[in-house]
């Protein structure tokens, strides 16, 4: 058994204690004040630098962007004209004082002139081809300051910028570079930006000195590769360095990048600096400890009579009430000892309130668990679930939440292993809106958002979940991303429609006179209509590509679905082959809908094609169409409102597609399909034509089993119009003697049209754009029957210029043609009347007949945007 110690003995060793940890702390204090210096020394450093570098990199900027301007200033003859070009960089240096000297160097890297006199005693003064700044100068690009090379003509060290020469028309003709004037670098060493001591140093990115505030003379020029500048590092580009300096004093250097140049600028404060202040403030706190130490021993002393004296009133009152004597405390008891008879009433008081307020808090948590909209779980260790609220099982599909006590968490987990970091919940990193897949009761899966923490619970450890069923925020999650990249594409499509339409525009007309000239049978002829029939695959492709915005021009009118699908009958057969079996079943007394013709036959025949390529090996497809009737409990699960709808179902025996194959068919450029053999728009097309009509398209596939794609469109009202069969309409081609002024910025597309017209008959005008429409329309002695201009064109656009002919000849009329339709400006000609405007790609046929119909027209009463 330990021997009992006096209170004086374990005071005295109290003192030690506390007195040995005191001298450990003024030890550490000492070398904290040392470091404190030391840190303050480097953030002096960091300021210096920081500032030396802003103003380092500004100067090379400034340089750099200098000599861009001045470049711009040059003739375009400076290169073949040396006389002129020293005339014009002599003053250079003299004005720019951030450069030595300026030279001119032509495409071959041979100098042709400079402002100072070449050093002609140095071999190979006129030649830069190998240089790394040449290089990249001809090749197009600004070169910022290198570092420190020879420099061309004088062959002295500096620091080169240069950047190409252009003519007047954007040829590199040669490349204007310029020595930087060491002399005004080391100007921007301030001292009074400096401490007392500190040395400033600017590198360039081959780790050489290029100025020094001390011993410039002696260290310019010295390359530093290999000594130990990045130590530490302070923030992106700014280290702290302890080392000897070039001057071999041991100094505390703050080295700072320039971004983009790849320069450095250092400073150096000398470490003796810092130490001196840090012996000063050693010996002032020595002093210090030693008085405190005196204090602390008498002030113990004190203590321990004092103590002493309470401990013994104490003891002799606790053996008094210990044998139950009522001894009364006299008014003299010491307030320590009245202070302990509170402080154990008190303490009784607080266990009864805890008690009370335990089983409240247990009430209000019970309370909280059955009326919480969201799923509470609480789940032992072992994933074993001990409680859970209504929420919980409501959304479980458990009924009550007594049916999911007792139950395995991962019974619910679509991947079992993924509730491993749950049950490894500690006290410490609560679980804070983590995503997981569950499954319902019956299978259904479900997207939950989880929170959770470690508790205690009947004495054990446990874990409390917070459940949030998101599956259908997930839903319109995916339904938003699935909007935004058709906005994506359709943005694309609307900016190239204008420039491939007018190719398509030549390549179909071009085709058309091939056919024309040509006779039936011939290989020419043959060629000629592989190359119709190409550009006028391309049309639809880019009618695909349309289709995601409102970029195209839909006509949509009342059809019988019978005769679209008879009227593509012949046609789909002739796609898919004899080796796969085509049925249609098309229901009697089907409604009609009301739907873009062309659009329709599109879907049909894209949802055909795409079964024909899942079936290689032959098979059977079925293209059925009958009446339906979406209720009003069905509308919400379908997006599409209640009412009557026309079903169009394309069924095929393919070989099906998984679960994300089929998430994904109505992505823009998706497709399963080889390389080249797919664009990946035809299912996206279909959905757009779909959505457009107001109706909605459906999926049932899976491996092994086929596809059923069913498409929902909107029963068409009797009287909206009476329903057109396909392909009723067309006239022949018809020409004329009228004269006619073509305005197309686009040579190919200009004498395309004029081809067409004056094969037909008419007496043609051409101009490139709208001014020299107006001066032929000025010059010309006859009448202009018809005006034909391109909207999109520069200066004069095409609705300006008919403006100003509906002003200055009424009698004329106009047509308007364009391979993009959605200007406002268009859009405003063609709501009063839309037989003015023409879509390109068109053929010839199509081109006439718009003709005569625009000739047959009123002429325009007044200007369109000019009432």
């Amino acid at each position: 058994m330990k021997r009992p110690t006096s209170i004086r003995t374990q005071l005295l060793r109290l003192l030690a204690v506390t007195a040995i940890p005191l001298a450990a702390l003024e030890a550490y204090e000492v070398v904290e004040t040392y470091r404190e210096g030391a840190a303050r020394a480097e953030e002096s450093m960091l300021g210096v630098a920081d500032v030396m570098a802003t103003a380092v990199g500004r100067h090379l900027s400034d340089a750099t962007a200098l000599l861009s301007n001045f470049a711009i200033l040059l003739p375009d003859d400076i290169v073949e004209n040396p006389a002129r070009c020293r005339a014009l960089l002599a003053p250079a240096p003299r004005i720019l004082r951030a450069y030595s000297n300026l030279f001119v160097v032509d495409p071959d890297g041979v100098v042709r002139c400079s402002a100072l006199p070449p050093d002609t005693t140095r071999p190979g003064w006129t030649s830069v081809a190998g240089t790394r700044w040449f290089v990249r100068a001809r090749n197009g690009y600004t070169v910022p300051p290198t570092p420190l090379r020879p420099a061309p003509v004088t062959g002295e060290p500096t620091s080169i910028v240069a950047r190409p020469l252009r003519d007047r028309e954007g040829r590199i003709i040669g490349v204007l570079g310029a020595s930087l004037d060491r002399r005004a670098i080391l100007s921007l060493l301030d001292p009074a930006l400096r401490p007392d001591g500190a040395v400033v140093t600017i590198f360039d990115p081959e780790v050489t000195v290029v100025a020094r505030s001390s011993g410039h003379a002696r260290w310019a020029g010295a390359n530093l590769q290999g000594v130990p500048l990045d130590v530490r590092e302070v923030s992106r580009g700014r280290r702290i360095t302890r080392d000897r300096s070039l001057d071999g004093e041991r100094r505390i250097f703050a080295t700072v990048d320039l971004a983009g140049l790849g320069w450095k600028v250092s400073a150096g404060l000398p470490e003796s600096d810092v130490l001196l202040a840090a012996r000063a403030d050693a010996t002032r706190r020595v002093a210090v400890f030693l008085a405190l130490l005196l204090a602390g021993g008498l002030l113990a002393l004190g203590l321990y009579h004092q103590v002493a004296r309470s401990l013994r009133f104490l003891v002799e009152r606790t053996q008094a009430a210990a044998r139950g004597e009522q001894v009364p405390l006299p008014p003299s008891s010491p307030l320590e000892v009245i202070e302990v008879g509170k402080q154990f009433n008190r303490a009784l008081r607080a266990v009864s309130r805890a008690r009370s307020a335990e089983v409240e808090a247990r009430r209000r948590y019970q309370a909280l668990l059955e009326h919480a909209v969201f799923g509470i779980l609480v789940v032992d260790r072992d994933g074993i679930v001990r409680e859970a609220n209504p929420a919980a099982a409501e959304m479980l599909g458990c009924g009550e939440p007594s049916s999911l006590i007792g139950r395995d968490l991962r019974d619910f987990y679509v991947e079992p292993e993924e509730v491993g970091p749950v049950l490894e919940l500690d006290g410490i990193d609560p679980m804070r809106d983590v995503e997981a897949s569950w499954t319902r009761t019956g299978g259904e899966p479900i997207t939950v958002r989880l929170a959770g923490a470690a508790i205690r619970y009947a004495g054990e450890d446990a874990v409390e979940l917070i459940v949030e069923d998101i599956s259908e925020q997930k839903a319109l999650e995916m339904q938003y991303r699935q909007t935004q990249k058709m906005e994506a594409v359709g943005k694309l499509a609307g900016g190239i429609a204008h420039d491939f339409n007018n190719l398509l525009t030549v390549i179909l007309a071009q085709a058309q006179f091939l056919l024309m000239d040509l006779s039936e049978g011939t290989d020419a002829y043959a060629s000629a209509v592989d190359v119709r029939d190409a550009a006028q695959r391309a049309a639809r492709l880019t009618q695909q590509l349309l289709g995601f915005t409102r970029n195209d021009e839909s006509e949509p009118q009342v059809l019988d679905i019978h005769q679209v699908v008879t009227g593509l009958d012949k046609m789909l057969r002739r796609v898919i082959g004899e080796d796969i079996e085509l049925v249609t079943e098309i229901a009697a007394n089907q409604h009609h809908v009301r739907a873009d013709q062309v659009q329709l036959e599109q879907v049909l025949m894209n949802l055909v094609i795409n079964a024909r390529d899942a079936m290689p090996n032959g098979g059977r497809i079925v293209v059925e169409a009958h009446n339906a009737v979406v209720s009003p409990l069905d509308r919400h699960q379908l997006g599409i409102p209640a009412g009557g709808y026309v079903r169009l179902v394309v069924r095929d025996t393919g070989q099906g597609m998984d679960e994300l194959t089929r998430s994904r068919i109505f992505e823009p450029f998706f497709t399963t399909k080889d390389k080249g053999s797919g664009t990946g728009l035809g299912l996206a097309v279909v959905n757009s034509i779909v959505t457009q009509a107001g109706g909605q398209i459906l999926v049932d596939s899976a491996p092994g089993r086929g596809t059923t794609f069913e498409i929902l469109l909107p029963q068409a009202r009797p009287d909206q119009e009476s329903a057109v069969a396909p392909g009723e309409e067309r006239s022949d081609e018809a020409g004329g003697t009228e004269t006619v002024l073509v305005v197309e910025d686009e040579d190919p597309v200009r004498i395309v049209l004029r081809r067409v017209l004056e094969r037909a008959g008419y007496r043609v005008l051409t101009a490139a754009d709208g001014e020299e429409a107006k001066i032929i329309a000025q010059r010309f002695d006859g009448h202009i029957d018809l005006l034909i201009t391109d909207m999109m064109m520069p200066g004069i656009k095409g609705n300006e210029l008919a403006q100003w002919m509906a002003r200055s000849s009424p009698e004329t009329r106009t047509l308007i043609i364009s391979g993009y339709s959605e200007s406002p400006d268009l859009q405003t000609w063609v709501s009063g009347d839309p037989s003015i405007f023409l879509a390109k790609p068109f053929t010839p046929h199509a081109l006439l007949m718009r003709v005569r119909e625009r000739l047959a027209s009123e002429p325009l009463a007044y200007a369109v945007g000019g009432r």
